[in-house]
């Protein structure tokens, strides 16, 4: 009997939210914080560890907002909080998407690499809306094309919007991934080029931020994700619109599942017969293994990293037993990322900066405290707080209560 029950599939990998709907994928429903979100402004920026799932919370932001998903709503979001309870600001939106995941860190390209991200993004942008825009797509693509910069691209493009009736909302995945990569491996000086000064980067998001400001801007809304505040504060003069939401009360499962949503995980999937134990062993096993994170200093709630809670889940069905490795290695961080934290690039001579000491003792003691900055430089890595703070962002200290001086104990 068993056998003939039809249950959701597991969305293991899956970041795209229109395959939830059409794929029959179980989907932990994060919509309600949608209204959240809206109430907190109109430019935003979120950090959580990676894979957490925040590509999966941008898509299905972008299938709520999209002018062109208005028709599609009741299939894309049957059976979501949101879908009973949707806000006016519902597929109102021209959607100007970015995903920097892809961008080629290699200092000798990665101008080139990171012009050809956004041209491919605004080409779909103008193909997807050029009768709302009342353009001739084909001509805008190729003034976009013939574009020497991001920047000057993202100019164009944002001239092509202004003063139009329909508004933009700017969507950013993983905004600092290829800054990351190029601070951990080619270093400081070659992330300082690309974030400071006229470096590519930080020109792009000062056009950006002109497109927020002034009478008959196009950008009425910007949402971005990443990993850290590091780049961004880096170039912070060219781009200091958005407020930092990662510590808010009120979002801190916006993303990653808590107890209960792993519990009824287990339960539902007890129907294919696969699963032998009880459901608190199994949640005593993941909670070891997985720990839980918390993203608001006053918070008393958990949440596990979704990626590990599906591979365990994906792995135990297959044999019915608890997986011989407990960590997907797809999730695992990359600690050749992680050398900047205590290493660094003085004219091609490495030397520890300080904070070696600080990881000694961390492994010692496996706990510390520390007030958590939301934002600090590359440069600024050497000082204590702002030390322990990216390590609480990169998930790799999380917060279990505060001091009464304030500072999070991790």
């Amino acid at each position: 009997m068993t056998g003939e029950i039809k249950l959701k599939k597991i969305p293991y990998g899956i970041s795209d939210f229109r395959d939830f709907s059409q794929k029959d994928l179980y989907y932990v429903d994060k919509s309600r914080f949608i209204s959240n979100i809206e109430e907190k402004g109109s430019f935003l920026f979120l950090i959580r560890p990676r894979r957490f799932g925040k590509s999966l919370f941008l898509s299905m932001m972008e299938y709520y907002y999209d002018i062109r998903y208005k028709d599609k709503f009741d299939e894309i979001f049957q059976g979501t909080s949101i879908h009973e309870n949707p806000t006016e600001e519902k597929n109102k939106y021209l959607i100007l998407k970015f995903n920097f995941s892809s961008v080629d860190s290699n200092i000798s390209i990665v101008e080139q690499a990171f012009l050809h991200n956004v041209t491919d993004s605004a080409c779909i942008f103008v193909d997807k809306y050029s009768d709302l825009l009342a353009i001739d797509a084909g001509e805008v693509k190729r003034k976009l094309e013939s574009s020497e910069s991001p920047a000057m691209l993202l100019n164009t493009l944002l001239r092509y919007c202004s003063g139009k009736e329909q508004k933009l909302y700017v969507i950013i995945d993983e905004y600092d991934n290829f800054a990351n990569t190029i601070l951990s491996t080619s270093g400081e000086q070659a992330f300082h080029d690309i974030t400071h000064g006229e470096g590519f980067f930080r020109a792009f998001f000062n056009v950006l931020k002109a497109g927020t400001t002034g009478s008959g801007t196009p950008i009425s809304r910007l949402f971005m994700t990443g990993v850290s505040p590091i780049t961004l504060d880096d170039v912070t003069s060219g781009f200091n619109i958005a407020s930092n939401i990662s510590l808010d009360l009120d979002i801190d499962e916006i993303m990653g599942f808590n107890s209960a949503e792993v519990e009824s995980l287990i339960e539902y999937y007890r129907q294919t017969g696969k699963i032998k134990h009880f459901t608190q062993e199994l949640m005593k096993i993941m909670a070891y293994w997985y720990n839980g994170y918390r993203f608001s200093l006053n918070s008393t709630r958990v949440v596990f990293n979704t990626v590990h809670i599906w591979y365990f889940l994906r792995e135990y069905l297959k044999e019915s037993r608890i997986p011989y490795e407990f960590i997907d290695r797809n999730a695992l961080i990359d600690y050749n990322k992680l050398r900047h934290l205590i290493i660094v690039d003085k004219k091609k001579t490495l030397v520890t900066n300080g904070n070696f000491s600080r990881i000694k003792a961390l492994i010692e003691t496996n706990s510390t405290q520390s007030f958590i900055k939301e934002g600090f430089t590359a440069l600024q890595l050497i000082e204590q707080d702002n030390f322990y703070s990216l390590l609480y962002y990169f998930g790799l200290l999380t917060i279990t209560g505060i001091s009464l001086s304030g500072q999070a104990l991790l």
